[in-house]
Order: C-alpha cells, then structure tokens, then sequence
C-alpha cells in the first residue's frame, strides 16, 4: 500500500478533514493534500507521526516477496465489473448478479461494500460470501429491507472503520453492471479501510491493495489465463501468503 493510501485511510478512519489533520501536525494543510494525491511523498517518519495524529500505528509485518498479486489484479482489471465478479465467484453467481441488478433498479440511496464490492473494483480474491453487503441511507434502510427481502442482500448499519453511508458515499463509484444499469460500489480506497478495520479481513486487504497498486499502472492487456487457472492462481497466492508471513 503507498504512503498517500495509508495516510487518507488512517485520516478517514479517525473522521477528521485533511485540515485537521493538518492542524494535528503543524503542517499546511496543502502538505496533507499533496501527499494523499500523491504529488509529495513523504518520508516514513511522516507518515507514522501521521498516523499517530489520526489514534493510530503501523504494526510491520514481513513477507517473501511476490508480486503475483498485482499481476492477477491486472487480469481482473481487463475485464468489465460483472465479469471480475463471476471470473471469482464460488456460491451462487447468478443469484448475487441478481441482487446487484435489484439494488441498481430500486429507487433507493444504496452502496454495495464486502467482498462482491472488491471483485466488482477488480479484487482478484476468490469470493466466498454468498451475500451482497449493502449500506443504506438511513432514511431509506426500512423500504430498502423489505424491496431487497427476496434477494441476497445483507445490510450493514456501519461497516468497520465507517460512519455509514454518509461517509462512504463521499468516496463511492458508480460501476456498469451492463449497457443500462449501474450500481453505486464503496470507493476501493474506502474498501480497504473497511478490511484495515476488521481483524478477520486480512486476505481482503492484501488483495484490495493490490489492486490498488495495479489501477495505477494499468494498460488494459488481458493475461492470457482461464477463469479456472486464474482461481487456481488465487488460491496458490492466499496460501504462500498465510505460510511466509512472518511478525517483525
């Protein structure tokens, strides 16, 4: 994850503006801003006082290097939304492809976060939630609760490291499910702040910053792989990671 990444989770994770943050720092508030659009590194003294200011530090966890991650992120990248969601799927792809296309047809203030929101973005982690995890406007979530009961739809109030829709919304993007329908899916970055925030979302993490990485230097080449061979790659990837993580 880059400098400017780590920062603007840790910030929004601690609810306060850049200028507060800044404040916090004894810096400029065109300091903070330069660094999480990502004009100005900074160093890593920075970014830890940074983090500090926000309640918060970095725990260093070492790793074998491997960069496969990134590449399958690409692959994922090259395809259009819906196609990254069923390239991963393991439940049941056509009931959760219905729900995205019941939430992106309901006159409704809706945003899609969890797992189907990161393969949506370009996750390349296998999918195992057979559920899409929905964020309301709280002045919607009672008609939201009874329009979507049929569907695979699971509502979060706030997911973790969030104030709810109203901070999430801020950040969302609004993705083709096909040439008529969009779904409004939490912002990547707002994504991996969610899976910094919860102990049990680790792998999502790693994943969602891969792709991260990859959005940045994408040039929209597809790998050469199947759907079967790049789960395969996944799956082989996930368990290098959990076997040559070490703490330091």
């Amino acid at each position: 994850m880059d400098a400017k990444d780590l920062i603007a989770i840790a910030r929004q994770r601690a609810g306060i503006s850049q200028r507060e943050l800044a404040e916090r720092l004894g810096c400029p508030q065109a300091t903070v801003a330069r660094w999480e659009a990502g004009a100005r590194e900074p160093s890593f003294a920075a970014v830890q006082e940074a983090l500090r200011a926000c309640g918060l530090q970095q725990l260093i966890d070492l790793a074998t290097y491997d960069d496969s991650d990134v590449a399958l992120a690409h692959r994922q990248l090259a395809l259009a939304p819906l196609a990254r969601l069923s390239s991963l799927v393991r439940s049941d792809g056509m009931a959760l492809e219905q729900t995205l296309l019941a939430i992106a047809t309901r006159p409704m203030r809706l945003i899609v976060t969890g797992e189907v929101a990161g393969a949506l973005h370009g996750s390349p982690l296998v999918v195992r939630d057979a559920l899409v995890d929905v964020v309301a406007h709280p002045d919607d979530r009672a008609r939201a609760t009874s329009m979507l009961a049929d569907q695979q739809a699971r509502f979060v109030e706030r997911p973790p490291g969030t104030r709810g829709y109203r901070d999430l919304i801020r950040g969302a993007e609004q993705l083709p499910l096909d040439q008529e329908h969009t779904v409004t899916v939490a912002g990547l970055r707002d994504l991996l702040r969610i899976a910094l925030s919860d102990r049990d979302a680790g792998s999502q993490a790693i994943g969602l910053s891969a792709t991260l990485r990859a959005r940045r230097t994408h040039s929209g080449d597809r790998p050469q792989r199947t759907d079967q061979q790049a789960r395969a790659a996944v799956e082989r990837w996930l368990e290098r990671q959990a076997s040559h993580r070490v703490g330091a």
